[in-house]
């Protein structure tokens, strides 16, 4: 079963009555200890008292100790609320003399007892009953006696409890307005949050715009701003995801109405040369579609709110760089150009998402080698410099012209008059990749300002200066 949670208004409410009650037990304690040192301090002032009527009415008959107690005198020392009196009265030689023989004895009873003349209280069991015990030693014409006299605690324990209900009551009634102070002014301290939910919840889903903190406790401000700041990155995750799907139904409706009206023109034809041109014209617009969609995908993957920290490692970027190079041999091959590799011989360590940076590079080569003509040369190489790490693609093509250094990064976009396929999304996809690391893209000219060179700084992980070593990859 699973236990209900724990509401803040019920753990400040525990938390803030807890000591109060224990204080309250506290109290309880010391009260009661209180009004027993005093009920018994005036019992035992009682006891004394009837003591000291009992003592003289012991004289010496006849050479022999007596009690003469007229029944006056009992009835004097009886007189106890509801409780019962015992006495009884010994001579130095612990012979009996009057009063009950069988209450308990002092243990020892020694002449010191006896002679000191100072009285001694204890609390005993009589006859199934609790009593409060009075020993005095004392002296009668020269002779030594020692007198006690007993008398139940029934009285004694109302007292304490009349006084203890006297003391405590008043706690209580304090404690439960004291914890009803604390129910309501939590209910109090908690409605702005009660407001700050009803606002919440009685908001549109399309409604991303922040909370207000105007009157909102101090304390609540940082809940409110870091839930602000979930909006604000939120709002541009979900623009982002909107521009996409914006960019996509309007880029893939050219190639899939050239697919559309190039198979209803491929059912309409019966020469075999004429269907095989029209499949050849629907396998092209296919491929074209096919890399539009992978570089929507990408661009989706690589927009800075939709990157994700936990993808982020540490990772060497000159042997990424390296295998990513190795893959484009083959098509440098193809078109005879020399694609080359410089490295660093350190390390070369970064933190980033190694597969987005690894589309990046692959999009600074693609587009490199899409506008070098034939026998021309492109190179990769990994520059280090003080704390960073610089990847670098330089061509010598035709190069990018000035006045489209900024354009050639929107989405779409593309030089007219480049005679090259593409979709427009390489740059967009570079810069978006290189904004989710917390850098840039810049786009600068190549060696005898001929060609392009496309610079992506990178923070190393180790801060040292490492020599370049040069390892060209020829073919």
């Amino acid at each position: 079963m699973t236990p209900s949670p724990s509401t803040l208004r019920r753990q400040l409410i525990l938390w803030l009555t807890a000591p109060l009650v224990s204080l309250w037990l506290i109290s309880s304690a010391i009260d009661y200890n209180v009004a027993f040192k005093a009920a018994n301090h005036a019992y035992d002032q009682t006891l004394l008292s009837k003591l000291f009527g009992l003592s003289k009415q012991v004289v010496v008959e006849n050479g022999h100790l007596t009690v003469k107690l007229p029944p006056e005198a009992l009835a004097i020392l009886r007189s106890a609320d509801q409780d019962k009196i015992y006495f009884q009265v010994w001579n130095r030689s612990e012979q009996f003399i009057f009063g009950y023989i069988d209450l308990p004895m002092p243990i020892p009873m020694t002449i010191n007892t006896i002679t000191q003349n100072i009285p001694s209280y204890r609390d005993e069991t009589y006859r199934g009953e609790s009593i409060r015990i009075i020993s005095v030693g004392t002296q009668i014409k020269g002779r030594d006696v020692l007198i006690q006299l007993a008398r139940t605690t029934k009285r004694r324990e109302e007292t304490i409890a009349e006084m203890l209900m006297n003391m405590v009551i008043p706690q209580i009634i304090l404690v439960l307005m004291a914890i009803f102070s604390v129910w309501y002014a939590v209910g109090r301290s908690l409605t702005p949050l009660m407001q700050i939910r009803d606002e919440i919840l009685h908001r549109s889903h399309l409604d991303l715009s922040p909370v207000s903190q105007i009157q909102v406790p101090l304390e609540i401000q940082p809940l409110i701003q870091g839930f602000n700041e979930l909006i604000a990155r939120l709002g541009k995750l979900l623009n982002a995801q909107q521009r996409f799907v914006a960019d996509a139904a309007h880029q893939l409706r050219t190639p899939l109405a050239g697919l559309k009206a190039q198979a209803e023109l491929a059912l309409r034809l019966e020469n075999p040369a004429e269907i095989r041109h029209s499949l050849q014209q629907i396998h092209t617009a296919a491929k074209q579609a096919n890399h539009l969609i992978q570089q929507l995908l990408v661009l989706a993957r690589a927009e800075p709110e939709a990157q994700q920290d936990s993808l982020m490692r540490a990772f060497d970027l000159a042997e990424l760089a390296k295998k990513i190079t190795m893959t484009w041999v083959p098509r440098a091959l193809h078109k005879k150009i020399d694609l080359g590799f410089e490295g660093v011989d350190a390390s070369a360590t970064v933190h980033g998402n190694a597969t987005l940076i690894g589309e990046l590079l692959n999009n600074l080569i693609d587009n490199a080698l899409r506008y070098t003509p034939e026998n021309g040369v492109v190179t990769v190489r990994i520059v280090s410099l003080l704390d960073d790490l610089i990847l670098e693609v330089e061509d010598n093509g035709t190069g990018i012209p000035f006045e489209m250094h900024d354009l050639v990064f929107d989405r779409f976009f593309r030089i007219l008059g480049s005679n090259q396929e593409g979709c427009g999304l390489g740059l967009a996809i570079v810069r978006e990749i290189a904004h989710g690391h917390d850098t840039d893209v810049q786009l600068l000219l190549g060696r005898n300002n001929q060609g392009t060179l496309m610079r992506v700084p990178f923070k190393r992980i180790k801060s040292e200066f490492n020599p370049l070593n040069t390892q060209t990859l020829k073919q």
